[in-house]
C-alpha cells in the first residue's frame, strides 16, 4: 500500500510540474489531450500567446477559422496598451471577442468567411477588368449598342469569367468573357430584335483583311466578338423581362373586382375572395440579378425559379451553385433538398457584394 501511494504522488507530482512548466512558455500551446480554456489561456500566458495560438489554428478541425477570426484584432490587442492592462482584456468586447473565436463557429459564420474570401476573389477580377482597355473598349461598345449599361456588362463578367478571355467552362459548351453558348449565339444571330441589332455588327477577317459577320468560332476567340453577343443576349432578355411584366400586369388589371357595397344582388363573379398575385404570373426587377439568372438557366428556366419558390432545384441550378452555398443549404434528412428560393438568396448575397465594392470603387475614383 505505501509503494501505490508513492506511486499516486510521484504522479501527482509529475502532472504539477508539467503544469508549471507550461506556464514558463508564453507561445507553447496547450497539451493535446485536454485544451485549456481559453479563458484559462488569457489569464495565465496574456492575449499575444493566445493570439498566436489562435493564429497557428492549433485546434485542429474547431479552429480551421480561427486565424481570420483573430486576425480582427491583431495590431489593436497587442502591444503597449495590453502591457498596462496586465496581458489581459482591457473590454468587455475585447473578452467577447476571444470568446468568439474560442468556440466553434456556427454554420452563418463559416457561410459568411467563405462568401468574405469569394468577394475578395470577385474584387480581384473586377479590378482586373477595369485595368483591361481591350475589355472596357467591348464593354462601351456594347453598352452603347444595347442600352445595357456598363456596369450591368461588368458584373456579368465577373460573375462568368472573373475576366479570363479565354476562359472555358468544363463541359468546354461556354466560351469567353460572357461565358456564351453555341445556342444562346444561334439566339443572337437568328432571332427578332435581336438578329437586328447582330447584323450591324462585324469583324474584320484575319486571312482576307475584310469586314464580315461574327461567326461562332468569333465568339469563342475574340474578347469584343464575345461581349458584344453576349450583351444583345442580355438585351433580349431584358425585353423579355419587359414583356413578361406587361402580360402580368394586365392580367392583375383584367381580375374581377368585389361588387360594390350598394349592389345587394350582386352576381357570383362579383364575390369579394382573396386572389393569389401569384396565379397571375411574378412580377420580374429589370435588374442585374435578373439579367444574370436569365443568362446562366434561360429566360423560361429562371421564371420557373422564381414561380416555384419552395420546389428543389435542379441540376443545372446545382452545378452553377457555390460549393459552399450547396454545402450549407442542403439539409439533413431524406428527401431534404436545397430550394429555388435558397439558390436565389445565394445569387443575390454574392452579386449585392459585387454591387457594394463596385460602388466604393466609383467613390474611390470620384
Amino acid at each position: 500500500m505505501p509503494v501505490a501511494k508513492k506511486a499516486v504522488g510521484q504522479a501527482e507530482h509529475k502532472r504539477s510540474k508539467g503544469a508549471a512548466t507550461a506556464k514558463t512558455k508564453p507561445s507553447g500551446q496547450p497539451e493535446a489531450a485536454g485544451f485549456l480554456p481559453f479563458a484559462q489561456m488569457q489569464q495565465s500566458y496574456g492575449n499575444s500567446a493566445v493570439l498566436k495560438y489562435l493564429q497557428a489554428g492549433a485546434m485542429t478541425g474547431q479552429m480551421s477559422y480561427a486565424p481570420a477570426a483573430a486576425n480582427r484584432y491583431e495590431g489593436t490587442d497587442n502591444g503597449a496598451s495590453l502591457s498596462k492592462a496586465g496581458g489581459k482584456p482591457e473590454s468587455a468586447e475585447r473578452a467577447e471577442a476571444f470568446a468568439a473565436v474560442a468556440r466553434p463557429p456556427t454554420a452563418d459564420e463559416l457561410l459568411n468567411a467563405k462568401r468574405n474570401e469569394k468577394q475578395k476573389d470577385d474584387r480581384k477580377a473586377w479590378n482586373k477588368i477595369r485595368k483591361d482597355k481591350e475589355i472596357q473598349d467591348a464593354i462601351t461598345e456594347a453598352a452603347e449598342l444595347t442600352g445595357i449599361e456598363a456596369a450591368m456588362l461588368e458584373t456579368m463578367i465577373v460573375m462568368e469569367s472573373a475576366g479570363n478571355k479565354s476562359s472555358v467552362s468544363d463541359s468546354g459548351y461556354y466560351h469567353g468573357l460572357m461565358q456564351m453558348g453555341y445556342s444562346a449565339f444561334q439566339d443572337v444571330r437568328d432571332k427578332g430584335a435581336m438578329k437586328k441589332l447582330f447584323d450591324t455588327l462585324t469583324v474584320t477577317d484575319a486571312e482576307s483583311g475584310e469586314e464580315r459577320a461574327i461567326a461562332w468560332d468569333d465568339v469563342k476567340s475574340d474578347p469584343r466578338a464575345n461581349v458584344l453577343v453576349g450583351a444583345i443576349y442580355a438585351q433580349g432578355n431584358l425585353n423579355q423581362i419587359r414583356s413578361h411584366n406587361a402580360k402580368v400586369s394586365r392580367k392583375r388589371s383584367e381580375r374581377v373586382q368585389p361588387a360594390p357595397i350598394c349592389m345587394a344582388d350582386a352576381p357570383a363573379t362579383y364575390v369579394d375572395s382573396p386572389v393569389d398575385d401569384r396565379a397571375d404570373g411574378v412580377l420580374l426587377d429589370e435588374s442585374a440579378q435578373n439579367l444574370y439568372f436569365a443568362h446562366q438557366q434561360g429566360f423560361n428556366g429562371m421564371v420557373g425559379i422564381y414561380e416555384k419558390p419552395d420546389a428543389a432545384i435542379g441540376g443545372n441550378q446545382r452545378g452553377n451553385m457555390m460549393p459552399f452555398d450547396k454545402e450549407h443549404f442542403v439539409k439533413e434528412g431524406p428527401g431534404e433538398k436545397i430550394t429555388n428560393a435558397e439558390y436565389l438568396e445565394a445569387w443575390n448575397e454574392r452579386m449585392s457584394r459585387i454591387d457594394q465594392f463596385m460602388k466604393e470603387g466609383e467613390k474611390d475614383d470620384g
